[in-house]
């Protein structure tokens, strides 16, 4: 690495319509761009008469939710891939398609620009993509024409690879729990749960609960997720909140999760439990569960319970759009995005340290800040001795600092942390320049996308202590400030 600086830069639950519902939900469209460079195909008819094939069909880029109707002509043989137009729509936008008795298959080429996280300069994307949609075929002696059209109502998602400003395959998931069980969507209506396991150990006063603690396993039968939930119990009657594991406030969301909130009464034995799955089905549910207790001393009560099984009733619902279930994550500005966007870093725990000769050490922690991510607390800390400290020294200018490449003391978060690096420290100007190559698998884990930039920390802070020779300045402990530089792609690992 040149140490020198760079100034570079579905799931559908009440079922599918006729007309295209919404490609994505909450992301805008540069980070749809990266995410999701995918088009739905839908209205798709061909009609053959004598030696002509006349094909309409109609597109949806899922990252912009813009559409086209595209049509193509076949003459003579219909196996060969003719090029489609755009009807309308000036749209550039390229498409090839292929006819068989069985099968049409699709070629896209589109490009595409996106300004609502860069207003002052539009990211471009190119991506391309294909893929085969089933069809039957059915003649009309009649009129003499044979009608071609699609064996499924559900659009066909055709997966594309991402050309520019960075080529990117992103990487689909298998979807969330119970997401293909069959019946899912028309069992959604009527939800059911089974409570597998549920214990209580109970504090009493005369009979009286006066506090506890408590745990249930409830399964929803509809998904078969099953979350194990427990919590505390205070003096007086009415429901308590149970906390289900891996469910906290706190802890980072899979896009479309499943969210159990149940609430348990200890007098009455009765739980109710509150549920959403997919951010599109919520249900509810009410009932008293078959527990028996058995008193092991005036104030202590264990309690066991049955297997038991209940029905609740469907609160709301709306539909998702297709295929989004199983679309790559993240849907926010991450790794890749922020760094081709606006890289940003996280900068802490700046030591500097002299005797007093003109040179010393330095030492700092280090982040790559993605999205509207908080500092982790734990950066990678880079430590580095033969640091000029001071540029004067007895009336003398100094030399300029000069780029030194990084010594790793520790190591954090490691897809937060530079593959390489070299920084500089001016001491009078207190400014710290970091330049830095990095790489980002979120959206591609295969081929990471490589990245190289510079950025500048104007330390905002710094207490400086002196004993007989040695000075020690250092910024408050444990505080960071976050710093936003430059970055350019120079290459994909393949």
């Amino acid at each position: 690495m040149a140490p020198a600086p760079k100034f570079l830069l579905s799931f559908v639950l009440l079922g599918l319509t006729d007309s295209f519902v919404q490609g994505q939900l909450t992301a805008g469209c540069t980070t749809n761009s990266f995410t999701i460079p995918s088009w739905l195909i839908q209205d798709f008819q061909a009609v053959s008469s004598a030696n002509t094939t006349a094909v309409s069909f109609q597109t949806q880029n899922r990252a912009t939710n813009a559409s086209a109707e595209l049509r193509c002509r076949f003459g003579g043989s219909n196996s060969t891939s003719e090029a489609c137009t755009v009807r309308g729509s000036t749209l550039p936008l390229f498409a090839s398609l292929q006819l068989e008795k069985t099968y049409a298959r699709f070629a896209l080429n589109e490009t595409w620009s996106c300004s609502d996280l860069t207003p002052a300069k539009p990211i471009t994307f190119t991506a391309v993509g294909d893929g085969a949609l089933s069809i039957n075929c059915t003649a009309d002696a009649s009129f003499g024409t044979e009608t071609c059209k699609p064996t499924s109502r559900a659009p066909l998602l055709i997966k594309s690879a991402l050309l520019s400003p960075v080529e990117i395959n992103p990487t689909y998931v298998a979807g969330p729990v119970g997401h293909d069980t069959q019946g899912c969507s028309v069992n959604s209506s009527t939800p059911s749960w089974e409570v597998g396991a549920s214990q209580l150990n109970l504090r009493t006063n005369n009979g009286k609960v006066q506090g506890g603690t408590g745990f249930i396993q409830i399964k929803n039968n509809i998904l078969g997720y099953i979350a194990t939930c427990n919590g505390n119990f205070a003096t007086g009657s009415g429901f308590y909140l149970l906390q289900c594991s891996a469910q906290s406030i706190s802890r980072p969301r899979e896009k479309y999760h499943i969210q159990t909130v149940p609430e348990f009464n200890p007098e009455t034995f009765t739980l109710s439990v509150n549920e959403t799955w997919y951010l599109a089905i919520t249900a509810h549910a009410r009932s008293k569960l078959p527990i028996t207790c058995e008193a092991f001393s005036d104030t202590t009560t264990f309690c066991t319970g049955d297997p038991h099984t209940f029905t609740g009733r469907l609160v709301s619902s709306f539909p998702l759009p297709p295929y989004s279930l199983k679309d790559p994550l993240p849907t926010a500005e991450s790794c890749t995005i922020s760094s081709v966007v606006s890289p940003s870093w996280w900068f802490s725990d700046l030591v500097t340290t002299t005797s007093g000769t003109g040179t010393g050490s330095v030492k700092f922690g280090i982040e790559l800040a993605t999205g509207n991510s908080s500092f982790t607390g734990f950066p990678s800390v880079i430590a580095r001795g033969g640091v000029p400290i001071k540029l004067l020294m007895g009336g003398a200018q100094a030399l300029e600092p000069v780029w030194y490449p990084c010594v790793f003391e520790s190591i954090g978060e490691l897809n937060l942390t530079p593959t390489a690096c070299a920084f500089k420290y001016d001491s009078a100007e207190r400014v710290l320049r970091l330049s830095a190559d990095w790489k980002c698998g979120d959206l591609d884990a295969a081929h990471p996308v490589l990245f190289s930039g510079e950025v500048r920390w104007n330390v905002p802070e710094l207490n400086c202590t002196t004993s007989g020779s040695r000075t020690t300045c250092a910024t408050p402990q444990g505080k960071a400030w976050l710093a936003t530089g430059t970055s350019s792609l120079y290459g994909v690992r393949r």
